[in-house]
């Protein structure tokens, strides 16, 4: 149990990073050019989308049978922590 709650923090944590840094250079790029600011919306969505992705895909699991449970708890962890 104690494997499965570190694989998930560890997942959450991998996702919250790559967030953190897709938002950086999300907000470098629209500082330094002429993006519109429209785009903000769909890029901040991806960009969640694609932390999950990678929160989810470098944990390995040691349970073939339960894989879908902790990656739902992995997503679920992360949208409710970057949400704080």
């Amino acid at each position: 149990m104690e494997n499965t709650i570190t694989n998930i923090a560890k997942g959450v944590g991998i996702a919250l990073l790559a967030s953190l840094i897709l938002l950086l250079v999300f907000a470098i790029v629209l500082t330094y050019t002429n993006v519109s600011e429209n785009i903000i919306n769909p890029v901040i969505i991806v960009i969640t989308a694609i932390s999950i992705l990678i929160g989810s895909s470098t944990r390995k699991h040691e349970n073939q049978k339960k894989w879908f449970i902790k990656w739902w708890f992995n997503r679920t962890d992360y949208i409710f922590l970057q949400f704080i």
